[in-house]
């Protein structure tokens, strides 16, 4: 939700990393599991804030940035 909003887009190649982070580590392990589940009931309404904000959706996308590089180095 947050990462869409930021990037205006759900088909990023930053939502890709972030899908696949999700998908292959987070869900298989209940802690990562219940971190996702607290995620998606609270990150609808931050997301709609960051998605009618430009000054909002650049800093998501500045704090999402080093974030993304570990992931992606760590493909």
């Amino acid at each position: 939700f947050i990462a869409t909003a930021a990037y205006r887009s759900p088909m990023t190649s930053e939502n890709n990393i972030l899908i696949q982070f999700r998908d292959m580590k987070l869900v298989r392990n209940p802690p990562g599991k219940r971190l996702v589940e607290i995620y998606y009931q609270l990150s609808p309404p931050i997301a709609q804030v960051i998605a009618r904000s430009k000054k909002m959706r650049a800093l998501v996308r500045l704090n999402l940035k080093p974030i993304l590089l570990v992931l992606k180095n760590k493909q």
